[in-house]
């Protein structure tokens, strides 16, 4: 039987992916894995507008999204000294190794390939952000 996961009402997460059906997914894979401070952004502008002024524990981030891709945003809000504890994982349909590394050289701390479950999504969180 498997145990109910201990709630992780410490770990601050912002979810960054323009498609509302995915936000919902991963939410519910967070919710149910025990995390509750979960912020939900389906604009990268907003989620540049809200990062430059506030921390977050965990960013995940879509990489193909409209006007500004998940790289982009990396790029752009890793270098700020309030984000320096905050680990950054991207979201991907796109295995192609190019892109993996490219978002390692834009300072992603991991990266998670679509489709996804929710036990794989707590275990690289867990590996990432270690007591969360």
């Amino acid at each position: 039987m498997l145990e109910k996961p201990k709630e992780n009402t410490q770990l601050s997460i912002l979810l960054v992916d323009d498609t509302p059906q995915m936000c919902s997914l991963i939410s519910s894979f967070l919710y149910a894995e025990g995390y509750r401070k979960i912020a939900i952004l389906n604009s990268p502008e907003k989620a540049l507008q809200i990062l430059q002024k506030r921390p977050f524990d965990l960013i995940l981030l879509d990489n193909n999204m409209p006007n500004l891709s998940g790289v982009d945003l990396l790029t752009q809000v890793k270098p700020l000294p309030h984000l320096a504890a905050s680990k950054f994982m991207m979201i991907t349909a796109d295995t192609a190794s190019s892109i993996v590394q490219t978002a390692i050289k834009a300072g992603a701390d991991d990266f998670i390939v679509k489709p996804f479950n929710a036990k794989t999504l707590a275990a690289k969180i867990s590996r990432l952000v270690p007591n969360s």
